[in-house]
This record gives structure tokens, C-alpha cells and sequence, in this order.
């Protein structure tokens, strides 16, 4: 893309750029902790999950279903 500007002194400038556009795609999970974890009462348990994505560099994290924690 070619984005030109100018003044009404008649100088002119332009800049060539590109633009990458990824498909609507949802992020890949490349680690995740397992299906049935056993937890002894009073125990913490610390589950942790990986994912990638190409765009957009923002995450969210919900906890039954409200929002925990997000960033970019």
C-alpha cells in the first residue's frame, strides 16, 4: 500500500508499507494440564495451558465465566 501526503505549499512525500492480513482462525492449545486432575482437600493445584496464535496479541482468562484477567 502507498500512503501519499502533501501541504497546500505544494511538498509532497509518500510511503510504501505492507499489511498482513490473517483469516479469523481460533488459537492452537499446544499444552494443556489433564482431563481429570485428583486434588485432596485443602490442596492447591496450579493448572497451566499454552496456546498460539498468529493475531491478535491479546488474551483473556475467564473463571467460571467472568473475566479473570486479560492483556496484550
Amino acid at each position: 500500500m502507498q500512503i501519499n501526503a502533501d501541504d497546500r505549499f505544494g511538498n509532497m512525500a509518500y510511503v510504501n508499507i505492507s499489511i498482513k492480513v490473517y483469516p479469523a482462525e481460533a488459537p492452537t492449545i499446544v499444552t494443556s494440564p489433564p482431563n481429570i486432575v485428583n486434588v485432596a482437600i485443602g490442596e492447591e493445584v496450579v493448572l497451566s495451558w499454552k496456546a498460539e496464535d498468529k493475531s491478535p496479541y491479546i488474551y483473556e482468562i475467564y473463571v467460571d465465566s467472568n473475566l479473570n484477567m486479560s492483556g496484550a
